[in-house]
């Protein structure tokens, strides 16, 4: 529906309409891991990576960014490592609520495997 008079005009749009016009990109445009290299090299498209660290690392810092700047990221920063498999998820949520999610496996070597 659509109303004017003068130089003013409202437009009225459903619930559905205004929700359909969310932005559904839950891409990262970037993911690292500060000191390392992630396996394979990053790609949007690609979900899960892997990462081999020596017995002496306790901790890493997971850096990311978002390709559309209405979605929101969960899981970056500094996160605590125990020896073995440390599996490690980056959450993205879009503007309409669909998430996609990135897993980092941070495999640290064991001291006496």
């Amino acid at each position: 529906m659509s109303s004017s008079e003068g130089s003013a005009s409202v437009n009225i749009i459903t619930q559905e309409e205004l929700e359909a016009s969310y932005s559904s990109d839950n891409y990262l445009k970037s993911l690292s891991v500060s000191g390392y290299e992630l396996t394979p090299e990053f790609n949007k498209k690609t979900l899960e990576y892997s990462l081999e660290l020596e017995n002496n690392i306790r901790e890493i810092k997971i850096s990311a960014k978002v390709n559309d700047s209405k979605a929101d990221v969960e899981g970056i920063g500094k996160h605590t490592l125990n020896e073995g498999e440390n599996k490690i998820t980056i959450r993205v949520t879009a503007e309409n609520g669909n998430v996609k999610n990135y897993i980092i496996n941070a495999i640290v070597k064991e001291l006496n495997p």
